[in-house]
């Protein structure tokens, strides 16, 4: 009997779904069925509180047509929506049967001094530097938090939320095969992260793409959805 093929696509921070287009388009024409989703607070009204992961794979859950929960689907997770799809893989949701998480965020070795200097900025940075919007940008670039610099309030609460989860006890939960695919040259969050989150997974696969940065899924979307479908089908 065929697989049936359902996935869907969640993106990164800051992004929308047409950024997801052009994978989209790679995996329909291997025969998927593509739910390709927009997000509150990424081309989507923002939420009414401040969401964590949690609210996120519930958001996700709620929007899939009730067939796929029933049948099954693959959900894919780019940085941001990595996160999102472990929280959903950990939390057993129903109806998803496999996972690929591209490169997703909350592994980094480094992510504690990262997390430190978030909350720094995040309490100090218009405190130390009142008004003075060049300085603060300084702050913010030195501590990687530019994406909390150009968030609305709202946001900037759901960014603390999603950094401050540890992610690392749910990976031993995530009982459910998972592709990792990871680009060699990403300076994001590097490919080291991957081959730790593949040790903590109990059913995974590590795939590195030569010369591609952190932007993976949007610069070269025919190489990711062709390591999806051989995944899938082996």
């Amino acid at each position: 009997m065929a697989k049936i093929k359902r996935i869907v696509l969640i993106h990164g921070w800051g992004a929308r779904a047409g950024r997801l287009y052009r994978l989209e388009v790679a995996l329909e024409k291997r025969g998927w069925d593509v739910q390709n989703l927009d997000l509150p607070g990424f081309g989507l009204p923002e939420p009414t509180r401040a969401w964590g992961l949690t609210e996120y794979a519930t958001y996700v859950q709620e929007k899939l047509p009730e067939v796929w929960k029933d049948k099954g689907y693959v959900f894919f997770g780019h940085s941001f929506g990595g996160r999102v799809g472990v929280v959903a893989g950990a939390k057993k949701a129903p109806g998803l049967g496999r996972l690929v998480l591209c490169a997703p965020g909350g592994f980094n070795r480094e992510n504690e001094l990262k997390l430190t200097a978030f909350r720094v900025a995040a309490k100090w940075g218009r405190g130390i530097f009142g008004e003075n919007a060049f300085l603060r940008r300084v702050l913010y670039k030195l501590a990687r938090t530019n994406d909390y610099n150009r968030a609305t309030p709202r946001m900037r609460e759901v960014m603390k939320k999603v950094l401050e989860q540890d992610l690392w006890p749910l990976l031993p939960k995530v009982k459910l095969p998972a592709l990792v695919l990871w680009g060699e040259a990403d300076r994001v969050v590097p490919v080291a992260d991957g081959e730790g989150v593949v040790r903590q997974l109990p059913e995974a696969e590590l795939v590195v793409c030569p010369g591609a940065g952190h932007l993976l899924p949007y610069r070269q979307p025919e190489w990711v959805a062709e390591r999806i479908d051989q995944w899938f089908l082996s």
